[in-house]
């Protein structure tokens, strides 16, 4: 995240300010101390001029996905609808995220049994 801050030009307190953040608690944010909320995700784009997928964790995305935003039409979606939304609509793309990320989980689990077991 620092690499896109500092090629748009701003500062942590810059970004921080966008997000309703302090300073201190951006800086957190982006040394990875703590965790990048969906809400904070789907600002970034827009603060920063960055397709959403440059902000998620490499295991989700390849280089290619990082760095076009166009090859995800879904995430871009998303991106320009949250400003739009309401609590409720911002409700439903959290529980979203949430099922997605136990799904992840419980695939990165199978794949561990199997391994451990030696199936393919």
């Amino acid at each position: 995240m620092s690499a896109a801050r500092e090629e748009a030009g701003l500062s942590r307190a810059d970004v921080g300010a966008a997000l309703g953040l302090s300073e201190r608690g951006y800086g957190h944010l982006e040394a990875g101390r703590h965790l990048l909320s969906i809400e904070y995700l789907l600002q970034l784009p827009r603060i920063l001029g960055k397709p959403v997928t440059y902000f998620l964790p490499s295991s989700a995305v390849t280089e290619a996905e990082r760095q076009n935003p166009m090859l995800d039409p879904l995430l871009q979606e998303i991106v320009e609808a949250w400003p739009k939304l309401d609590q409720v609509g911002r409700e439903s793309v959290r529980n979203m995220a949430q099922l997605m990320r136990e799904r992840a989980e419980a695939q990165r689990l199978l794949a561990e049994e199997k391994a451990e077991s030696g199936e393919e």
